[in-house]
Protein backbone atom coordinates (compact mmCIF):
# COMPACT_ATOMS: atom_id res chain seq x y z
CA UNK A 1 0.00 0.00 0.00
CA UNK A 2 3.06 2.09 0.77
CA UNK A 3 4.02 2.31 -2.75
CA UNK A 4 0.48 2.76 -4.29
CA UNK A 5 0.55 5.92 -2.05
CA UNK A 6 3.78 6.80 -3.08
CA UNK A 7 2.87 6.52 -6.90
CA UNK A 8 -0.36 8.51 -6.38
CA UNK A 9 1.47 11.79 -5.51
CA UNK A 10 1.99 11.96 -9.27
CA UNK A 11 -0.67 9.92 -10.09
CA UNK A 12 -4.19 10.22 -8.15
CA UNK A 13 -5.46 7.35 -9.80
CA UNK A 14 -3.29 5.07 -8.99
CA UNK A 15 -5.03 5.04 -5.43
CA UNK A 16 -8.17 5.03 -6.92
CA UNK A 17 -7.50 1.62 -8.95
CA UNK A 18 -7.68 -0.46 -5.72
CA UNK A 19 -10.75 -2.15 -7.38
CA UNK A 20 -11.60 -3.93 -4.42
CA UNK A 21 -11.52 -0.66 -1.86
CA UNK A 22 -13.00 1.82 -4.65
CA UNK A 23 -14.95 -0.32 -7.21
CA UNK A 24 -16.84 1.66 -9.40
CA UNK A 25 -15.95 5.06 -7.33
CA UNK A 26 -12.69 5.01 -8.46
CA UNK A 27 -13.46 5.60 -12.28
CA UNK A 28 -16.23 7.83 -11.92
CA UNK A 29 -14.92 11.34 -13.36
CA UNK A 30 -16.49 13.54 -10.24
CA UNK A 31 -14.56 11.26 -7.81
CA UNK A 32 -10.93 11.12 -9.29
CA UNK A 33 -10.97 15.25 -9.98
CA UNK A 34 -12.35 15.53 -6.52
CA UNK A 35 -9.74 13.15 -5.17
CA UNK A 36 -7.22 14.65 -7.15
CA UNK A 37 -7.35 18.42 -6.57
CA UNK A 38 -7.99 17.55 -2.19
CA UNK A 39 -4.36 15.06 -2.84
CA UNK A 40 -2.57 17.59 -4.70
CA UNK A 41 -3.49 20.14 -1.49
CA UNK A 42 -2.67 17.66 0.75
CA UNK A 43 1.27 17.44 -0.76
CA UNK A 44 1.36 20.83 -1.32
CA UNK A 45 -0.43 22.37 1.99
CA UNK A 46 -0.48 19.98 4.73
CA UNK A 47 -2.99 17.98 6.65
CA UNK A 48 -4.33 20.89 8.37
CA UNK A 49 -5.12 23.43 5.50
CA UNK A 50 -6.86 20.17 3.85
CA UNK A 51 -8.92 19.38 6.34
CA UNK A 52 -9.51 23.85 6.80
CA UNK A 53 -10.29 23.82 3.32
CA UNK A 54 -12.80 21.14 3.48
CA UNK A 55 -14.46 21.86 6.39
CA UNK A 56 -14.80 25.10 5.14
CA UNK A 57 -16.95 23.67 1.82
CA UNK A 58 -13.39 24.62 -0.26
CA UNK A 59 -12.25 21.95 -1.29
Amino acid sequence: MQATAKAAKDMPGAWLAMDDIYGDVGRSPVFTDAFAQALNVLWAEGARETLTRYLAGKL
